[in-house]
């Protein structure tokens, strides 16, 4: 069952209603995940340590971004969310 997320009243809702279901948004984090699944898929067996710390960072800086997706659409589109396929 899909529920349609229904354009918020709240000014503020609007605001990040119209921010995540902007193409750039959504072309960002698609290229935020397709270079995560790139760092992701470049740890192997032994790296040097400068290589293994600098996906560390990657790791944390991708998982902000991804948690302040989730809160931005969770904030615009409140329980339509969870019936999106694509969350």
């Amino acid at each position: 069952m899909r529920k349609a997320a229904v354009k918020p009243d709240h000014w503020f809702r609007k605001k990040v209603f119209a921010l995540v279901n902007s193409a750039w948004f959504m072309n960002f984090i698609t290229l935020c995940v397709v270079i995560n699944v790139a760092c992701m898929a470049t740890k192997s067996y032994q790296i040097h340590y400068a290589l293994e710390l600098t996906l560390r960072f990657f790791n944390m800086i991708f998982t902000i971004i991804f948690n302040l997706e989730m809160v931005l659409k969770l904030v615009a589109l409140k329980s339509a969310y969870f019936y999106s396929n694509w969350n």
